[in-house]
């Protein structure tokens, strides 16, 4: 380690690793002491900054960045037309065959089903330990679970979906 010596009083003080241009002497408090030294690593060569010793990191690091930065504009952009899905004109009849199917199955047995927001479908539920949930706008319930809606006696409509049970680990309980 190097040391460099106070004109005040000839205390040698320890170079501290980072570069500074003024440091402090602990025995007399002269503060302002110029050190005016390069730093020189261990072939007394000037220690250059990361960048100049890692330049293709530094390249591929600022690339990446850049089109990180570029994915995220896009989105931006375009979330709106990504997350409303496929839009439909009112006259077209290219419906998707899951959503046609699931269309006609509600509506030939709607009569037999039960509304979800009945009690006696909360009961179901209960029993087969299964929740509801809604769901958000732009969103239908897949065709698997509207089978088993179907199966259990309930309709889920067009807002509604039903989730099988889990758990969840992270929450805990505060008492009030």
């Amino acid at each position: 380690m190097d040391t460099v010596i106070c004109p005040n009083c000839g205390h040698e003080i320890s170079v501290p690793k980072k570069k500074v241009s003024s440091i402090k002497c602990p025995k007399c408090n002269m503060d302002g002491l110029e050190l005016g030294l390069d730093y020189f690593d261990e072939n007394d060569e000037p220690r250059k900054s990361f960048f100049k010793r890692h330049p293709k990191a530094t390249a591929a690091a600022l690339f990446a960045g850049w089109l990180a930065g570029k994915g995220i504009l896009w989105w931006l952009n375009n979330k709106n037309e990504l997350l409303s899905g496929p839009v439909q004109g009112a006259d077209s009849s290219d419906e998707l065959p899951a959503e046609a199917s699931c269309e006609t199955v509600t509506e030939g047995t709607s009569s037999e089903l039960i509304p979800i927001d009945s009690e006696e479908a909360a009961q179901r539920l209960v029993h087969y330990n299964l929740n509801k949930r809604r769901l958000p706008e732009n969103q239908r319930a897949s065709a698997a679970k509207r089978e088993e809606a179907n199966a259990l006696g309930i309709d889920i409509g067009t807002e509604y979906t039903i989730v099988d049970p889990y758990d969840r680990p992270n929450r805990k309980k505060t008492s009030t």
